[in-house]
């Protein structure tokens, strides 16, 4: 990925943090809901992964 690639998921993450929706990202970036959810559910993943279940609190609510 290039740096402009990362810096745009690490936006959505933070619009999806502050509680706008997968479809209203989609709309700003002119990409899927699906494809929102899927890049920033990875970066949730992949950071719990590293730091534990204490990040799991910065990111959205999860359905389980």
């Amino acid at each position: 990925m290039s740096r402009a690639s990362d810096d745009r998921v690490l936006n959505m993450v933070k619009m999806r943090s502050a509680g706008r929706t997968t479809v209203e990202i989609a709309r700003k970036y002119g990409v899927t809901a699906g494809l929102v959810s899927k890049v920033t559910n990875k970066v949730m993943r992949d950071d719990i992964a590293h730091c534990g279940e204490k990040v799991a609190a910065r990111y959205w609510e999860r359905r389980t």
